[in-house]
């Protein structure tokens, strides 16, 4: 676990660019393992080798809704609240979606007869239950509160380029009499 919480550290850090955004991030992982671990007692599950693969498991499930968060927030502008709020109406529904289709994805193991398939499935249950939690409740709270500042806005570059395909667009409809459609102009 320690080694895979590593490796997604560094590959967290490379990715959002940002330390304090990237250690909330390992911060929401490590809850969301602790919480696995302290609610394997109620679901009647023995720290083994499967629960032990299962934890191991954790570290890639939970990172997903943790590091889409992170980023939405480090994109946007304005107040940390704001941000917040923006991370969430941006990919809220998203990452919703995404809990939801991973428990269906493993919904049919929790009617084995297996104890193997039994113990994926609660565990791999509560991963995405508290990945979930952790990612869309506790993440944008904790950015809120002490949130990096935001990326800085795009430069020039991106209006420029917005201009220029304004610019064709509309020398295209001048030329033809009517807008071209990207399938028309495939084929001009």
């Amino acid at each position: 676990i320690i080694i895979a919480g590593i490796a997604v550290a560094i590959i967290t850090l490379i990715l959002l660019a940002n330390v304090i955004a990237s250690m909330l991030v390992l911060i929401m992982l490590v809850l969301v393992d602790v919480n696995v671990l302290g609610f394997m007692y109620y679901v009647d599950v023995d720290f083994n080798m499967v629960s032990a693969v299962n934890l191991v498991i954790a570290v890639g499930l939970a990172i997903d809704s943790s590091v889409h968060i992170a980023h939405a927030f480090l994109n946007a502008q304005g107040t940390r609240d704001e941000r917040a709020k923006e991370a969430m109406r941006v990919l809220g529904r998203s990452v919703t979606n995404g809990a939801v289709s991973t428990f269906l994805a493993i919904a049919l193991l929790g009617f084995a007869q297996s104890y193997i398939f039994q113990v994926f499935f609660k565990l791999l249950a509560l991963i995405i239950l508290f990945a979930y939690f952790h990612g869309a409740f506790v993440l944008p709270v904790v950015l809120s509160l002490v949130g990096p500042a935001a990326h800085p806005p795009s430069s020039n570059f991106e209006a420029e380029l917005d201009a220029a395909q304004l610019n064709a667009t509309e020398a295209s409809v001048e030329e033809t009499g009517g807008p071209k459609t990207a399938v028309a102009s495939f084929w001009a």
